[in-house]
């Protein structure tokens, strides 16, 4: 996998969190989960994302920026 730079990173932690920023309480937001079609809640959706900044997006920009978690 090709390298991203803090900038490329950066972007998708923004439209991550934007999406997150736009969730509505009591909506359910559709979903595939092993190619089957479903639902979850805006919390569950958000608690998703979330997840994904942190493994696709935080825990790289560490390492690119030569840091470690504390």
């Amino acid at each position: 996998m090709e390298s991203r730079n803090v900038k490329e990173i950066l972007n998708d932690l923004s439209s991550l969190l934007g999406e997150i920023a736009d969730l509505k309480d009591g909506e359910n937001y559709p979903i595939k989960i092993d190619g089957i079609a479903t639902t979850e809640s805006a919390l569950e959706r958000a608690k998703t994302l979330a997840n994904v900044s942190l493994e696709n997006n935080l825990y790289e920009l560490f390492e690119l920026l030569g840091l470690e978690e504390d």
